[in-house]
C-alpha cells in the first residue's frame, strides 16, 4: 500500500482546490448557500477572518473547503481532510500532480509520500499486484514457529504468485506449511525451487520445519506478487 497526503492548497486562489465548491457567501442584494451572519459578524460587510475569504477582492466571499469525498476503486467514497494521510492502492495517484499523477500542481489534491511501486489497472483488476521478497535463515532443528513469512499480516492481502527457493549445502528436505494448515504441507529439496503461478494457490502464510533427521542450516528465499486490494 502507498501512503497519500491530502493537500487542498487552502487560500491560494479561487481556482485552487481550497475552493472546490466556491459557493458564493453573498451577492449584492441576495444570499446564496450561506447565513447572513456567523458568530455575530455580518458576512456582507464584516471581516473575512471568520473562515471565509475574498480571494480576488471582488466582494464575493468563499467558504474554504477542508474536507472532500474521493471516489475509490470499490465505488465507495473516502472522506479526506486537508493535511491528513491515508494508506491505499495506487488508484489514488490519479489525484496527484505530475510526474506521479496526471494533474497540474494547481489541480492536484493528493501527494504520494510513500510509493509501494505497484501499478493500478482499472480495466483488469487481476493485474493489480506488487512485489515482495522474504529471506528466512532456517537453522537445523528449527520448527514452523521459528521460520515464518506472514504474507497476509504483513501486506494486507495474499500472494497470487510465489517462488520458493531453498539454498544450502545439502541435508534433508525441509517441510513447508501453507496458510497455517496442517493439511497443506510440502517437502522441498535443498537447492531446488517451487513456483505457484497465478491461479494455482493464494498464499497467506509460509512456515518452514527443518527439524527432520539429517537437516542442515539453509536459507529460504521467497518472492511473491501480492494482490493489491483497495481500502475504499
Amino acid at each position: 500500500m502507498s501512503i497519500f497526503r491530502v493537500k487542498l492548497n487552502q487560500g491560494v486562489g479561487r481556482t485552487a482546490q481550497g475552493f472546490l465548491d466556491h459557493s458564493r457567501a453573498y451577492m449584492p442584494g441576495q444570499v446564496s448557500n450561506a447565513q447572513l451572519t456567523v458568530s455575530g459578524v455580518d458576512l456582507r460587510t464584516g471581516p473575512v477572518a471568520v473562515g471565509f475569504t475574498d480571494p480576488d477582492s471582488d466582494g464575493y466571499q468563499f467558504s474554504i473547503q477542508r474536507t472532500i469525498y474521493l471516489p475509490g476503486p470499490n465505488k465507495t467514497n473516502r472522506e479526506v481532510r486537508d493535511g491528513d494521510t491515508f494508506q491505499d492502492v495506487n488508484y489514488f495517484k490519479r489525484f496527484c500532480a505530475t510526474p506521479v499523477g496526471p494533474l497540474s500542481t494547481t489541480d492536484a489534491i493528493l501527494e504520494c509520500v510513500e510509493d509501494d511501486g505497484s501499478v493500478w489497472d482499472d480495466s483488469n483488476p487481476g493485474n493489480n499486484t506488487f512485489p515482495k521478497s522474504y529471506s528466512l535463515t532456517v537453522a537445523s532443528g528449527s520448527t514452523y514457529g521459528s521460520n515464518v513469512a506472514n504474507i497476509l499480516q504483513d501486506n494486507g492481502s495474499p500472494a497470487t504468485f510465489t517462488i520458493i527457493n531453498v539454498v544450502g549445502g545439502g541435508g534433508t528436505a525441509p517441510t513447508f506449511r501453507f496458510n497455517g494448515l496442517t493439511s497443506a504441507t510440502l517437502p522441498i529439496a535443498v537447492n531446488t525451487s517451487v513456483t505457484f503461478d497465478k491461479g494455482d494457490l493464494s498464499i497467506t502464510k509460509i512456515e518452514v520445519d527443518n527439524s527432520q533427521s539429517g537437516s542442515a542450516n539453509i536459507t529460504v528465499n521467497i518472492f511473491v506478487a501480492i494482490a493489491n486490494l483497495p481500502q475504499s
